[in-house]
């Protein structure tokens, strides 16, 4: 129980760790100009989130309950080491089952974790390429240079 524990303590900070990620990054990096780039890093987001909330989804343990157990035993007549043993094989199944589950769990966030440190990345390699070389996003820019040359003969006035 401790370890499921954990494994869910760590996947909800990447769902909030996303979060605050795309809320100070979001608007900012998705311009007019950079829509295209500024949505990979949205995207990753995205993903992030989706793992995290697999990670932390709620799972069946197929168990029998404990009022089947009791409806099971109370009437036999077996002696009481065939119940010790039976409860034993419950217990080690429950456990085994808890291990599997914990397993996926824990290959869900660390896959989160990768997914929000590209995201991460992403998000600052836009913002940087944003603020150091709008030349490169802008079809704007790229118009203002290539304009023909002024006509060397000056109009005739009347």
């Amino acid at each position: 129980m401790e370890r499921t524990r954990l494994i869910e303590t760590k996947a909800s900070f990447v769902v909030v760790a996303a979060g605050v990620l795309a809320s100070a990054t979001g608007t900012q990096l998705v311009t007019v100009d950079t829509w295209l780039a500024g949505l990979i890093p949205f995207g990753l987001t995205i993903a992030t989130v989706v793992v995290s909330s697999a990670a932390l989804w709620p799972r069946k343990l197929d168990i029998p309950s404990a009022r089947s157990l009791v409806d099971a035993w109370v009437e036999k007549d077996e002696p009481v080491e065939n119940l010790e043993d039976y409860l034993l094989e419950v217990k080690a199944v429950e456990v085994k089952l808890r291990d599997d589950q914990n397993e996926l769990r824990v290959k869900l966030v660390k896959r989160a974790f990768r997914l929000l440190i590209a995201s991460l990345a992403a998000a600052l390699l836009v913002a940087t390429l944003n603020a150091v070389s709008p030349v490169l996003w802008s079809d704007d820019v790229q118009q203002q240079r290539v304009q023909p040359p002024a006509s060397p003969q000056a109009p005739a006035t009347p």
